[in-house]
């Protein structure tokens, strides 16, 4: 079966044969508030993805090297750290859009130590 498009999808199973196929395009990573992320707390990350094909992403989260699952159509990730675990760290994340394509994107974001309560 031939490649017309050389995106290394024979032309009988590409949807658009003619066109190459794009990787997702990594927009950014925002968190659940904008405030400072403590030890202790759950932070939600959302990444923003484009496709230029309009194809489904599929997401792959790693905090520092580390994955944190398999591949997956959320493009949110929660992450409760521990208090061991306060300083700098760095979200990755690889983007699949199930034709081949892919790309990877990354953030660095701070967990300040909070001390267990009294009261906890």
């Amino acid at each position: 079966d031939p490649d017309s498009d050389d995106d290394t999808i024979p032309d009988g199973s590409d949807p658009r044969p003619t066109i190459p196929n794009e990787a997702p395009q990594f927009c950014g990573v925002q968190t659940s508030s904008p405030q400072n992320f403590h030890t202790g707390g759950s932070v939600i990350f959302v990444s923003s993805v484009l496709d230029p094909d309009g194809d489904e992403v599929y997401f792959r989260w790693a905090v520092d090297s580390t994955p944190t699952g398999s591949w997956q159509q959320l493009s949110a990730f929660a992450w409760t750290p521990m208090p061991w675990q306060s300083g700098l760290h760095r979200i990755f994340l690889e983007f699949d859009d199930g034709w081949g394509a892919r790309s990877e994107g990354e953030a660095d974001f701070v967990i300040f130590y909070s001390p267990p309560r009294p009261w906890d």
